[in-house]
């Protein structure tokens, strides 16, 4: 699901933007286990937001990537995203990749504006592209 030779980025405190207080103290990200980095998919950036297991060969990968493909189907319908689906669709078809909305990305902000969190970063092979 990522690339073989491990995780892309390290989070670093002093990389993230500041908060307000009381949460302005910068707090190292905990370190994951030998045992979680073998269980779960962090290869992004080190973190388990949501305990993606690895799959265990590509039967399993293949799984995973058609049930995302899946919610994307249901994200890009009518039916099910009637309210989002029009400026949604707009972004995704008129987008020219001018990359003004780095500044407006709230991930990419929030990471110290990492390469891999920039909104139109694509990475194919282990070559950088900008879509």
């Amino acid at each position: 699901m990522a690339k073989a030779d491990g995780q892309l980025v390290t989070i670093e405190p002093s990389d993230l933007m500041p908060l307000p207080p009381p949460y302005d103290e910068p707090r190292r990200l905990g370190e994951l286990s030998a045992e979680q980095r073998q269980r779960y998919e962090a290869s992004l950036d080190g973190v388990l937001g949501l305990a993606i297991p690895k799959p265990a060969g590509a039967k399993e990968e293949e799984e995973f990537v058609r049930k995302f493909l899946s919610g994307l189907k249901k994200l890009l319908s009518k039916e099910n995203n009637w309210t989002f689906l029009q400026p949604l669709v707009h972004s995704l078809n008129y987008c020219v990749k001018c990359q003004l909305c780095n500044d407006s990305c709230p991930a990419y902000v929030a990471s110290g504006k990492q390469e891999i969190y920039r909104p139109t970063f694509r990475e194919t092979d282990g070559e950088q592209h900008r879509a």
